[in-house]
């Protein structure tokens, strides 16, 4: 087995675990939450979400890794930064899965960084919290939530366009 065939499964099954993960959480995870008091979708979020984000990021690390090992390996990397690498077939494949990566790691770094934090943030340190900090902190959840809500279809569509479109790059891309 070579270093690139190694490179590639790892490539592949990180697109899988990526992709998955995702739809995994866009289709079970988050219409569940939506079935369960108030109180309890915050505690959901942040032990399930701590370890989808663990997921998620060590497969975007692994597929920004491998993507650049496989460019390296090939002599590609020299043309990334040459404008008629993109009109053959195979740079605008390239260029489709690129920015498809791009656009699913930029989605879950704003998930992950700006947003969960907000909706997982917990009451202060205190006797009693009262019900009127619980109130405080409701309409920014709830508006947070609704984001998140528009965020992850997107992050599903793209991730799973790109993975759809990498599969051509095997015979030299598509059209």
């Amino acid at each position: 087995m070579t270093l690139m065939s190694i490179v590639r499964e790892v490539h592949v099954l990180s697109a899988i675990i990526l992709v998955g993960a995702i739809v995994f959480n866009y289709t079970f995870v988050t219409p569940e939450l939506n079935k369960i008091p108030a109180a309890y979708p915050v505690v959901v979020i942040q032990k399930v979400g701590t370890v989808f984000t663990w997921v998620g990021l060590t497969t975007l690390g692994l597929l920004l890794a491998t993507d650049l090992t496989r460019l390296f390996l090939v002599g590609l990397w020299a043309y990334l930064m040459d404008p008629f690498f993109y009109p053959d077939r195979y740079g605008r494949w390239l260029a489709v899965m690129l920015v498809g990566w791009t656009a699913v790691l930029a989605g879950s770094l704003i998930m992950t960084f700006m947003l969960r934090p907000k909706l997982t943030h917990k009451l202060p340190f205190g006797p009693n919290p009262t019900p009127a900090d619980v109130d405080r902190r409701r309409p920014a959840r709830i508006a947070v939530s609704n984001l998140l809500d528009k965020l992850q279809p997107i992050n599903l569509i793209f991730g799973v366009l790109v993975a759809v479109a990498g599969a051509p790059l095997i015979i030299g891309g598509l059209v």
